[in-house]
This record gives C-alpha cells, structure tokens and sequence, in this order.
C-alpha cells in the first residue's frame, strides 16, 4: 500500500511547528496542530494566514474557523480526495478573507 503523500507523526509536526514559529509555545502549537485534525498543511496555513499576529490572537480567532475531525481522518475512505480537496478550497477561502479583513485593518488604522 503506497502513497504518495508524506506523513509525519504528530510528534515531528509538532516539533516542524515549533522551529518554524519559534514565537509560539508548545501547548499553542498543539493547540492550533489539534484543531486542524493534525494536518501539518491546514495548521501552517493558518498561521502564515495570522504571522503578523500574536498566537493569542491566532488562538483566539480558532473559534471562528471551523475545526477539522480528529477522529474520522486518515483511514482512506472512499471520497477522502473529494474531501480533502472541499477543505483546501475552504481554507483558501478563508486566507483571501482573512487577507481581506487585515486589509480593511491597516486603512482604518492609517
């Protein structure tokens, strides 16, 4: 059974997270690495989404996005790539409005 995606354990993801967001606390990273099922992907995507935020401020914005199953993933059923490419569309969404929102930020702000 081959494929074609790499997996790491949640282990080195949360350990990937850590050197490459040095501002973040472990239990902050397993926090956000948590809410997005363990998927290495979806979590730096938030966080690059927020990099100009504080991770209590990415932490606190969680509550708006919606959180991905930790308990059905991974098992290759049947309409997982449907799936998988259903969340990558909404969370492209979500970065273009959260680009958006930051936008509108900085010119009320200026």
């Amino acid at each position: 059974q081959s494929t074609t995606t790499m997996s790491l354990s949640y282990e080195e993801a949360l350990e990937t997270l850590q050197s490459m967001f040095s501002g973040y606390t472990p239990q902050q990273l397993d926090t956000l690495l948590r809410h997005h099922g363990g998927h290495m992907e979806h979590t730096v995507e938030t966080m690059l989404a927020y990099v100009d935020r504080s991770p209590e401020e990415v932490l606190e914005k969680l509550k708006d996005l919606p959180a991905e199953g930790v308990g059905g993933g991974g098992d290759g059923g049947s309409g997982e790539s449907a799936d998988r490419r259903r969340v990558f569309d909404a969370d492209e969404e979500l970065a273009r409005q959260l680009a958006a929102e930051e936008e509108q930020q900085q010119q009320h702000q200026h």
